[in-house]
C-alpha cells in the first residue's frame, strides 16, 4: 500500500433480513368462492359414507386401510384426521387415519362451506380442490410403470424395484426402531435370500427407501397383503442407466453424422506414440498425412499405427470427446501430426 496503490475499500456486505413476512396465500377464484357451499355439500356425504365404512371395520383393518384423496392441485390435510403417506403427480394423495373416523375432515368441509370470509379467504380453502375421497386400492401405491405392467410383473421370476417404507410412530427413536422392525420382517419374507434381498437402504425423517430384489409372487404379496399396506407406501421402478459396455456394444459409426475437419488455421498437435492410422474414419478428416513420420529403425517407411494406442490418443487430442448420438456431427479441434516411436507391440 502506497500513494500509487491506496488501500482497496471493499463494499460492505448486505445483511439479509431473516424476519420475512410469510408468503401470502393466493385467493380462490371468485367463481369457486361463490360455489364453496355447493362444493362442501357435494363432498360431505362422501366423507360420511366412507367414515361409516371405516367404523364397521375392526381396529386392525382400519389401521391397515389406505385413504385415496383425489384433488386438482395439492391440498392441506392438516387437522383432518388424515396423515399423508404418498403423493403422485400432485393429483393423488394416499393417507392413513390418525383417528377412528373422518369427523374432523367433515367439520373442516362444513367450515369451508359456511364459515365467514377473512381478508377474502375462506376457512380451509384448499379443500375447494378436493375432488373425491374413498378407500384406496393396494395398487394405488404402484408407480405408473408398475401399475400398467402389474399382471406381467407378478408372473416374473425376479423383480428389482425401489420401495419406500414409513414409520407412523412419534419421535425419532421410535420411528427408527419401527423401520428396523419393518426391514427385519421383510428379510423374513425374503427367507434370507431365497425369495429376495435388500441391496441397500437409506433412512431420512421417519422414512426408509430401499432397493430390493424379489420374486414376482413375493412382489404381489407385498403389494396386496393387508400386513404391508401401511408399511410399504410406494413401489417405484429403478432408473435404468446405459452402461459403458452397452454403449460400446451398440455403437455403430454408420449411425453418426459428419466428421468435420478443423479450421485451416487450427493448431497442429504431434502425437509421439505408436503412429496414426489414416484410414480410421474418425481420424481421416483431422490428420495431416504429410506430417506422419516413423523413427523406427525396423520400419522407417511405415508411420502408420499397428497397435492402436497412437490412434486412440490422436482421437482424444483432436476431438477430446465424441458425440455418439445418432446423426451427431463431430468437428476436430486441432490438426494431427505423428511421430511413430513405438512398434506393433507398443515397445520402444
Amino acid at each position: 500500500m502506497n500513494n500509487d496503490f491506496p488501500l482497496l475499500s471493499l463494499t460492505q456486505p448486505e445483511i439479509a433480513n431473516r424476519r420475512k413476512d410469510p408468503p401470502r396465500r393466493p385467493e380462490l377464484p371468485p367463481e369457486i368462492l361463490a360455489r364453496r357451499q355447493e362444493i362442501a355439500s357435494r363432498l360431505i356425504p362422501r366423507v360420511k359414507n366412507l367414515s361409516r365404512q371405516l367404523q364397521q371395520m375392526s381396529d386392525k383393518e382400519r389401521k391397515s386401510t389406505l385413504i385415496k384423496v383425489e384433488h386438482d392441485i395439492p391440498i392441506s390435510l392438516s387437522g383432518t384426521g388424515l396423515k399423508s403417506v404418498a403423493e403422485s403427480m400432485g393429483k393423488l394423495t394416499l393417507a392413513v387415519l390418525r383417528t377412528d373416523n373422518l369427523e374432523q375432515l367433515e367439520t373442516k368441509l362444513d367450515e369451508f362451506g359456511s364459515g365467514a370470509l377473512k381478508n377474502g379467504h375462506a376457512p380451509n380453502e384448499t379443500l375447494a380442490y378436493l375432488k373425491n375421497i374413498q378407500e384406496g386400492n393396494p395398487k394405488d401405491r404402484l408407480c405408473q410403470v408398475f401399475f400398467e405392467q402389474y399382471e406381467t410383473l407378478i408372473q416374473q421370476e425376479w423383480i428389482i424395484c425401489e420401495i419406500e417404507m414409513m414409520s407412523l410412530q412419534q419421535g425419532k427413536n421410535q420411528q427408527r426402531q419401527e423401520l428396523v422392525e419393518i426391514r427385519s420382517s421383510l428379510q423374513k419374507v425374503f427367507a434370507n435370500g431365497i425369495y429376495g434381498n435388500i441391496f441397500e437402504h437409506e433412512e431420512i425423517k421417519g422414512t426408509c427407501r430401499a432397493v430390493v430384489r424379489c420374486t414376482g409372487k413375493i412382489f404381489q404379496r407385498l403389494v396386496e397383503d393387508q400386513e404391508w399396506r401401511t408399511k410399504i407406501f410406494w413401489f417405484d421402478a429403478r432408473p435404468e442407466f446405459e452402461t459403458f459396455l452397452t454403449i460400446y456394444q451398440n455403437f455403430d459409426i454408420q449411425k453418426l453424422g459428419k466428421f468435420i475437419s478443423p479450421p485451416e488455421e487450427a493448431p497442429i498437435v504431434c502425437i509421439v506414440d505408436s503412429g496414426v492410422t489414416v484410414g480410421n474414419p474418425f481420424l481421416q478428416p483431422v490428420v495431416r498425412e504429410n506430417l506422419l513420420h516413423s523413427f523406427l529403425r525396423s520400419a522407417p517407411d511405415n508411420p502408420y499405427d499397428e497397435h492402436g494406442h497412437g490412434s486412440g490418443v490422436a482421437s482424444l487430442a483432436s476431438y477430446y470427446a465424441l458425440n455418439g448420438y445418432r446423426d451427431a456431427e463431430n468437428e476436430g479441434k486441432v490438426w494431427i501430426a505423428s511421430a511413430r516411436v513405438l512398434d506393433e507391440n507398443n515397445q520402444l
